[in-house]
């Protein structure tokens, strides 16, 4: 387990269809589930989340995205079927206390299920 990882933040939610998914926090481990989530996302929720096209995350990307402290900066995903669906992150400014940058991402074929 990773050092530090907050395990009493896992948890299993029903969603609004009936189904189940786990949330839990991101982990370095995560990084194939991370590229595979990608993937399966279209051009167009890739441009609402990250306002550019991006068909592949860099490296450098999925290592910034997996490897989090759990308190300034955390991310939680949701995953069916050992797959991540879904992921949501904050990132507190170092410039602006008090205030974060948050993100929400849903794959498509999971939208409108309450994962968001």
């Amino acid at each position: 387990m990773t050092e530090g990882y907050p395990d009493h933040w896992e948890a299993d939610v029903v969603l609004t269809d009936g189904g189940t998914a786990h949330l839990r926090p991101i982990r370095p481990q995560d990084a194939d589930l991370l590229r595979a989530f990608h993937a399966r996302l279209s051009p167009e929720s890739i441009y609402y989340r990250f306002f550019s096209p991006r068909p592949r995350l860099s490296e450098r990307e999925i290592a910034h995205f997996t490897n989090v402290d759990y308190d300034r900066r955390v991310a939680l995903i949701a995953t069916i079927g050992g797959a991540m669906v879904a992921v949501v992150r904050y990132d507190q400014l170092n410039d602006r206390p008090g205030t974060a940058e948050v993100a929400f991402l849903v794959e498509d074929a999971h939208q409108g299920r309450g994962l968001g």
